[in-house]
C-alpha cells in the first residue's frame, strides 16, 4: 500500500510523490500535518508547510527524524528511515508545494 501526494489541476505542474504508508505517515508527522491515509492542503494553508520545510533544511533540523532499521526477530525487521532520505523528501515536498502556491492549487493526497 502507498500514498500518493499530487496537486488538484487538470495539468500535471508538479511530480507526484509516492510513499509506503508508514512513510507517508512519518513524513506527515515531520512536516507538521496530522497523518492520515487521505486529505488534502488548500492553498492558504499551505505557506506555514512551506516555512517548516524551510526551518528543517536551513538548519538540517530534519536529523531528529532519522531512525534506524531495527530487527526484532529473524523474520521480522521494521524499516527506518535515513537521513538522505529524509531530506530528499523534504525537497521534493518543497517543490511540490512551491508550485501548488504558485498556481494556487490544492495538493491532494490518498
Amino acid at each position: 500500500m502507498s500514498v500518493d501526494f499530487f496537486l488538484g489541476g487538470f495539468e500535471h505542474k508538479a511530480e507526484t510523490i509516492n510513499l509506503s504508508n508508514t512513510n507517508a505517515a512519518a513524513m506527515m508527522r515531520i512536516l507538521g500535518i496530522p497523518p492520515s491515509p487521505e486529505g488534502h492542503l488548500l492553498p492558504a494553508e499551505i505557506p506555514p508547510v512551506q516555512q517548516r520545510i524551510m526551518m528543517l533544511l536551513n538548519t538540517d533540523q530534519y536529523k531528529e527524524h532519522v531512525r534506524p532499521t531495527v530487527e526484532l526477530a529473524p523474520n521480522h525487521i521494521v524499516c527506518g528511515i535515513d537521513e538522505d532520505y529524509v531530506r530528499r523528501r523534504l525537497e521534493q515536498f518543497r517543490d511540490l508545494f512551491k508550485v501548488a502556491q504558485e498556481s494556487g492549487e490544492t495538493v491532494y493526497w490518498n
